[in-house]
């Protein structure tokens, strides 16, 4: 039976594109604020909006993702991405030996190959 498509994904991308676009005017419009600042002023002020932007995602793609702003009971969900990782294989052990990098290099690739 096919799964019926959430509404809230497009509203999502379309809540991002608004972020970016207001965010886009908050840093054009502080950067004016600065004024006649040297150029490194400016440089930090652009390098702090340009990843502050980042911030407001993670709830509206948990949103997006999950129907809910917030993890269980108001809090973060840590176990959603454990649960994504536990039915993972366990990484192969590859006994370090020889003449030091080279050699567990060379012994994980014939391993890798088998």
């Amino acid at each position: 039976m096919p799964v019926k498509p959430s509404w809230r994904k497009p509203a999502g991308v379309a809540a991002i594109l608004l972020l970016i676009a207001a965010w886009a005017f908050l840093a054009v419009t502080g950067a004016e604020m600065l004024g006649d600042m040297p150029w490194p002023v400016f440089a930090l002020y652009f390098t702090v909006m340009g990843i502050a932007w980042i911030l407001p995602l993670k709830p509206l793609l948990r949103w997006m993702e999950l129907g809910r702003f917030r993890g269980r009971h108001g809090t973060e969900s840590r176990d959603v991405g454990r649960a994504r990782f536990a039915t993972r294989r366990p990484a192969r052990r590859v006994p370090l030996g020889g003449s030091g990098c080279a050699a567990s290099l060379l012994a994980s690739l014939g391993q890798w190959r088998e």
